[in-house]
């Protein structure tokens, strides 16, 4: 077995991808893990899984992307592991000084970051190209010195194939909890509220659902997750926030209730870059979480969401920004909650069968093992 420090940056203790799925799934197969962030709260210990803090903690965002290396490999190289796994790209900047020791590396692409930073509005769009260009060669550099790199987007997974020989498709897929199979009459008794769960990005559509929502009398629309203050005065404004409650964020089993009262989840994602435009992703995780709760879902027209959704007939897959599309697949679903059950049974049964974190844990696993 393994000595194996997941380094995160960026990223809450917690967070799904990293503690839940990963982690957990180390530790219970043996592994020694500990997890090094720089996120100021103490050491401690969870689920049999060590935290350790680094000595420096800066605040400020730009620093720890400046000053990654500084901040990280004392504390990195005094845990003294065999494999490290490393979570964010200003930490690629640990790559030498781990290798020099010999030191088995994975990296994690959380996310597409030359695509993110192309649509990034924070930076100028004259740098945007150029900025993007120039990390996407130094990432590549560094991380033909890796010796695998997992990314929840297939897209990464493509174009990293060429410089990096391991490089695998790891998805988000939900963590499957046990419940009794939902009663048809328990979900036709529902009121019709429509979910969505989880960050409210600004290519999240939420004007276009909120106006969507305002057109059906009967319907409520509840969203769960964190917003920026300044979005959600917007959308206070917005047609149809009558009918819309934002709850920001909330824990996981105040998340549970809300889905247990829900007809259906969205998430309607414009194409972005960084999800692999028209293709999608499996980095979101939102579309099975809501099968997983047996929801029928109205999601994007992403090509592998929609070989999902519509083959396994659990929702409806529609055009970003398309007005007409959404509010016919919100009006079916509030006018026919039969249909709507039935949905959400199959998305359930396809997420036990196949799409769930045990399917991809015996890959994450076997992909350790190998180093």
């Amino acid at each position: 077995m393994a000595k194996v420090c997941h380094v995160i940056s960026g990223y809450l203790r917690d967070d799904a991808r990293v503690f839940y799925r990963q982690c957990i799934s180390l530790s219970k197969n043996g592994h020694e893990v500990i997890v090094l962030t720089n996120d100021s709260e103490p050491d401690c210990e969870t689920e049999n899984i060590l935290f350790r803090v680094c000595e420096r903690y800066w605040p400020s965002r730009l620093k720890v992307i400046l000053f990654a290396k500084r901040q990280f490999l004392s504390k990195a190289l005094e845990i003294d592991a065999d494999i490290y796994q490393l979570h964010s790209p200003e930490l690629l900047t640990l790559i030498p000084a781990l290798k020099k020791r010999n030191k088995r590396i994975i990296y994690d692409a959380h996310e597409d970051m030359p695509r993110h930073i192309i649509e990034k509005d924070s930076i100028p769009w004259f740098a945007r190209s150029i900025l993007a260009r120039i990390i996407e060669l130094y990432m590549k550099k560094a991380l033909s010195h890796v010796d695998l790199v997992i990314s929840p987007h297939q897209h990464v997974v493509q174009d990293l194939s060429s410089i990096v020989t391991n490089c695998e498709e790891i998805a988000n897929f939900p963590l499957v909890q046990e419940k009794e199979k939902l009663v048809k009459s328990d979900f036709l008794n529902r009121e019709t509220v429509f979910c969505y769960a989880g960050t409210v990005y600004p290519y999240s559509n939420q004007e276009l659902t909120m106006a969507a929502i305002s057109n059906i009398a009967v319907a409520k629309y509840v969203v769960a997750g964190h917003i920026d203050d300044a979005h959600l005065k917007e959308l206070s404004i917005c047609s149809g926030s009558a009918q819309s409650k934002f709850l920001g964020r909330i824990s996981k089993s105040e998340l549970g209730c809300v889905m247990d009262s829900a007809i259906a989840g969205l998430v309607v994602y414009d194409y972005k870059l960084n999800l692999g435009g028209k293709l999608g992703s499996f980095a979101t995780n939102k579309l099975f979480e809501y099968m997983e709760a047996g929801l029928p879902v109205i999601c994007t027209d992403y090509e592998i969401w929609r070989s999902v959704v519509e083959g396994e007939g659990c929702g409806f897959c529609i055009e970003p920004g398309n007005f007409e599309q959404l509010y016919r697949a919100l009006l079916t679903l509030a006018e026919n909650k039969s249909l709507a059950y039935e949905m959400g049974c199959r998305g359930r049964a396809a997420v036990e069968r196949f799409y769930n974190w045990d399917s991809e844990e015996v890959k994450y696993l076997s992909l350790v093992d190998r180093l």
